[in-house]
């Protein structure tokens, strides 16, 4: 019995000290943060999926708003990405004319400087017409998880990834498989 105990206290004490190692996490964020939080990650996706948009100016000026700068020149590839895509269904008679997504923050936890926010994105994309004739519009549902950290007095994303990535991932959305294979392929 008493070695029971002696490893119960010392496996709980491990477990506090890998806690407290990786920051412990806020009982309940408070509500600016939570507001602040949503709101970058909205204008960020907003503006990753304008990206694909035909008739936007291409635009990465406010990359820095919304991204830590970490994370800003991998943005800057990704939307480059994004272009080349739209660029690619347009020569095959695609084009989008608008885009609109509501996002839900599902998860979010404030971590030491930092937060982890799981995100659903309802996002809505309008078709131009083709011949004279329009489309169908696309919709998807995507979820993401989003790692932020505190710029200042701002929230900005650090990473961004899908929580359960899909054989073919959403229209605006770069494929990280994909980049992983063309990096391996690059390493060779």
């Amino acid at each position: 019995m008493l070695v029971s105990r002696r490893l119960l206290v010392t496996s709980a004490a491990v477990g506090l000290m890998a806690v407290s190692a990786c920051g412990s996490p806020s009982a309940k964020p408070d509500p600016e943060s939570v507001a602040s939080i949503q709101a970058v990650i909205e204008q960020a996706i907003d503006r990753r999926n304008h990206q694909i948009v035909s008739g936007l100016a291409p635009s990465t000026d406010e990359i820095d708003h919304y991204f830590a700068p970490s994370a800003v020149a991998a943005t800057e590839q990704e939307y480059l990405k994004l272009r080349r895509k739209a660029e690619d269904l347009l020569r095959h008679g695609v084009a989008f004319t608008d885009s609109r997504s509501e996002v839900t923050i599902k998860e979010l936890t404030l971590v030491d400087g930092g937060a982890h926010a799981i995100a659903s994105e309802l996002t809505h994309l309008s078709h131009a017409p083709v011949a004279g004739v329009t489309g169908p519009d696309e919709g998807y549902v995507y979820e993401q998880k989003f790692e932020l950290v505190r710029v200042g007095s701002e929230w900005r994303i650090e990473s961004a990834g899908p929580t359960n990535p899909e054989p073919m991932p959403p229209t605006t959305v770069v494929d990280p498989r994909s980049e992983a294979a063309a990096g391996e392929a690059h390493a060779k």
